[in-house]
């Protein structure tokens, strides 16, 4: 056998419609073993929120735009926190630069800020409560939104995170 890393938080981009045995496996070994699972809600046009996403313990990101405003083609339902995912730059296949929207990208920008507040932090759900400041809610969907901060003492030497946004459901 290799040398084995150790995981502290993995990003799933990616959503299947129907419950699978062997990956709901994975996830709760992961879980269990205390690694954070973030994973994208889906772009189902507003049905449901789709597997890995739906578990239990696992994070279930969707998308908002610079206005705050939920993506239209997010899932609904299971939705624990929105972050940045609608017109997002990136390199095509043409190594051209282009805008993107979607659930996994959220995702992606999520999971970076998580590992970020993980990398100081021995409990992110306590974390998150603790530095989120109420904000008006903007729609039915979300019960609650929050707007959460960087503790600016911590990032003095590398200030790469600025103020970022997310709804929790509750």
């Amino acid at each position: 056998m290799g040398n084995r890393e150790q995981v502290d938080i993995i990003n799933i981009s990616f959503g299947v419609s129907d419950a699978d045995e062997s990956l709901e496996q994975v996830i709760y070994k992961a879980l269990s073993s205390n690694i954070v699972v973030v994973a994208a809600a889906g772009n189902t046009f507003g049905l449901t929120v789709e597997y890995p996403a739906k578990y239990e313990g696992v994070y279930s990101i969707s998308a908002v735009d610079e206005n705050l405003k939920l993506y239209s083609h997010s899932a609904r339902g299971k939705i624990d926190y929105v972050f940045p995912g609608v017109n997002v730059p990136v390199i095509n296949h043409h190594e051209e630069l282009e805008l993107q929207s979607g659930t996994s990208f959220a995702t992606a920008y999520a999971t970076g800020i998580l590992s970020l507040i993980l990398q100081n932090n021995n409990n992110l759900d306590d974390y998150l409560r603790c530095s989120s400041k109420k904000l008006e809610p903007v729609n039915k969907l979300v019960k609650g939104s929050f707007k959460l901060n960087t503790r600016e003492d911590a990032y003095k030497k590398d200030p790469i995170i600025i103020n970022y946004y997310c709804f929790i459901n509750n």
